[in-house]
């Protein structure tokens, strides 16, 4: 069997061609042909960077809220002296965070004659009405407490209809998702404070908060 180096001694290399050691250069059409593929490759793997980034960019479009809308409603600042949260939408426009305005009782400790009494009067007047969490509230609380919560007109009526003086409907806001089921992992919720506890309302509360 003839040796690799005898194969080598016996291949011609033009002068031209030569590098210092005696070795091929590759020059010509070949080396031509070599930076062509060469840029090709790097061509085909730009396309392919470039095809993946638009992919994972729809997919994160997809599954999170698109913009977030500022509610201008300066009679509900007014009148809740505080700011509502601005409503968060999907790309579409669907609301997927809003704010309701809801009613609570709210009564006061001077005003009030008797309180056990008012208390035994409005459980008589609401079904479902919680007198234990009442009374907790009212003895942890200063003056005012508010001892109900997201009363309904009807229930506004049957308060309004004891004559109970001392007791007055506070309006509040709550913060509401009427697409919880399909958001919910990724808006997040708020605290009984008003703040963003988790997701989208946590990571632009301060935003979200500014109204």
């Amino acid at each position: 069997m003839i040796a690799r180096e005898e194969i080598r001694r016996r291949v011609h290399v033009p002068a031209d061609m030569a590098g210092a050691n005696g070795q091929p250069v590759i020059t010509g059409r070949v080396n031509h042909a070599i930076e062509l593929g060469r840029n090709r490759i790097i061509i085909v793997a730009g396309l392919f960077l470039l095809i993946f980034g638009a992919i994972a960019g729809r997919i994160v479009d997809l599954s999170l809220p698109g913009e977030v809308e500022f509610a201008r409603d300066g009679g509900m600042h007014r009148a809740l002296g505080t700011i509502p949260r601005a409503e968060i939408t999907d790309r579409n426009g669907q609301v997927i965070a809003t704010n309701l305005i809801v009613a609570a009782l709210e009564l006061d400790k001077r005003e009030v004659p008797d309180v056990a009494a008012a208390l035994d009067r409005i459980v008589n007047a609401l079904p479902g009405f919680d007198r234990h969490r009442a009374e907790r509230v009212i003895n942890h609380s200063g003056r005012y407490a508010v001892i109900a919560d997201r009363l309904s007109p009807w229930q506004q009526q049957q308060i309004n209809e004891l004559g109970i003086p001392g007791l007055r409907f506070q309006r509040q806001l709550e913060r509401i998702y009427p697409s919880k089921e399909l958001f919910s992992h990724v808006v997040g919720y708020t605290g009984d404070d008003y703040r963003g506890l988790s997701g989208v309302e946590k990571s632009y509360d301060d935003l979200l908060a500014a109204g």
